[in-house]
């Protein structure tokens, strides 16, 4: 039985929820695993259908109870359309909830983590609760002479990308300030587009424990690693123009997609380039500590999960001042500043040249990342 001593009641919305997945769905676990010791009863607010995960590991915790809410575009539509519903059957909830007299001391959304996309807590009334936003991103946005390296396809779903967003986000924000109590941001980009909150804070939306490396630094392969989606502003254009630029003999490795996906992006048959396609967590775990370099080029990732699982393998991340990337890899982060756009493809050439070489060592503390400190930031969040 939980201890009479916690809380009573935390309402955790999370649209996605799923413990054997990272980014958003593991974001969205993390803050569950983490939140249910401190309180006595918690409800989880998810899309439907639960991951089977999810329930095995729900079935566990005593104090948690899982209600999903279904929308009318979960089988078909893009996913913002279903986030949207989502949000709106999750205030409707929480309102009936109110009038039933199931009455919670902390409201904390999790997922999805945009902060230009209204939460429920923006369509309520001022809850009596202590209500918690985020860990949310979405404010990095690339300088324009960046962009200029890239494809005039890209630099036109940018720039709409920033107009829509920074729209909305003028509408959206004045509206939590008025509902939020601490804010939470995933990077300082974010940080900064959180203005006239009451409180704001900066914690990436990850959890993770602690991994070690089964290679030395000396045993590592000549290999510098992608993995994620195959989607252009994840830098995948520059590190393949950065291969065909570098003066060593090492391998650009892409995992997250299928050849054709990569070949977007430039020549992936060339030599020193190498697909692996879609890779288990496991193997892609094990070969973060095999490999001398991750290559995490991106233009406005919030907070890349894979930064930190490298940095947590003492492996360096090559990334650009821009996001949150640096702020995930900690002490192993190897920044390379975007600007002058025209040479930063041999830029990052030179760097993966020197860290598959040995010729330089990144190393330093990586962040904690641990459930135990997330808990310990939660409770300040929380106020217990």
């Amino acid at each position: 039985m939980p201890s009479q001593k916690r809380p009573d009641g935390l309402l955790l919305y999370a649209f996605a929820c799923d413990p054997t997945q990272g980014s958003e769905p593991g974001a969205g676990w993390a803050s569950l695993q983490t939140a249910s010791p401190l309180f006595n009863r918690v409800t989880l607010l998810t899309r439907a259908p639960v991951s089977p995960a999810l329930l095995a590991e729900v079935e566990r915790m005593s104090n948690v109870e899982v209600v999903t809410l279904p929308t009318l575009a979960d089988r078909r539509g893009p996913v913002y359309l279903k986030y949207a519903l989502w949000i709106l059957r999750a205030a409707r909830w929480t309102r009936r909830a109110a009038l039933r007299g199931n009455h919670y001391q902390v409201i904390h959304h999790v997922t999805y983590a945009s902060d230009w996309m209204p939460s429920p807590l923006a369509l309520m009334r001022r809850a009596e609760a202590h209500t918690v936003w985020g860990p949310v991103g979405g404010a990095t946005y690339p300088p324009p002479e960046l962009l200029a390296v890239f494809p005039k396809p890209f630099r036109r779903s940018e720039r709409l990308r920033a107009a829509i967003t920074k729209t909305v986000r003028a509408f959206t924000l004045p509206i939590h300030r008025r509902k939020v109590d601490v804010a939470v941001a995933m990077n300082n980009d974010s940080a900064e587009a959180l203005t006239g909150f009451t409180r704001v804070v900066v914690r990436p939306n990850i959890v993770l424990e602690t991994l070690r490396s089964a290679s030395r630094p000396t045993d590592r392969l000549p290999v510098a690693l992608f993995a994620g989606r195959p989607l252009e502003w994840k830098g995948i254009r520059l590190l393949i123009r950065s291969r065909q630029l570098a003066k060593e003999q090492w391998t650009l490795e892409l995992c997250g997609g299928s050849a054709e996906e990569f070949s977007e992006f430039g020549d992936v048959t060339a030599e020193g380039v190498r697909v692996r396609g879609r890779v288990a967590r496991n193997e892609l775990l094990q070969r973060l500590g095999e490999v001398s370099c991750v290559v995490l080029p991106s233009v406005h990732d919030s907070a890349g999960w894979i930064a930190a699982e490298a940095a947590a393998m003492g492996t360096p991340v090559v990334c650009l001042d821009i996001g949150g990337v640096e702020m995930m890899a900690g002490g192993f982060a190897s920044v390379v500043e975007a600007l002058p756009a025209e040479t930063l493809t041999a830029r990052i050439a030179a760097r993966i040249d020197l860290l598959t070489t040995g010729a330089h060592n990144v190393s330093g503390p990586s962040p904690d990342w641990t459930e135990l400190s997330y808990r310990r930031e939660l409770a300040k969040w929380y106020q217990l």
